[in-house]
């Protein structure tokens, strides 16, 4: 972010910053588990080009994964805090909104 950026995060008086949530999975019949295990830990380890959370400007909430610099930065805000099983419950509904955007 250059030195003209500013972080605003949207919904403080209300319902919080929307929250982006990433996963993995492995597969039952992976064929090198142990090394994609690593890689799936990989992002969140310190110290060892881990911190990608940091490197890409995220802030994780996984606990115990520290912030940058940049990121204290940013100040604190407030999370939204709808829930992964609310939102599943809306995706059909969604989907056809978006198909009608097209």
């Amino acid at each position: 972010m250059g030195p003209v950026g500013k972080v605003i995060f949207p919904n403080q008086e209300n319902r919080g910053t929307h929250m982006n949530v990433s996963g993995v999975a492995l597969t039952k019949h992976a064929p090198n588990k142990e090394n994609a295990i690593k890689l799936m830990a990989f992002p969140f380890q310190r110290g060892r080009g881990g911190d990608v959370c940091s490197e890409e400007c995220r802030i994780s909430c996984k606990t115990g994964v520290l912030w940058s610099a940049l990121q204290y930065s940013w100040g604190s805000f407030k999370e939204d805090s709808l829930s992964l099983a609310a939102v599943a419950d809306n995706r059909a509904a969604a989907i056809k909104l978006a198909d009608e955007v097209k």
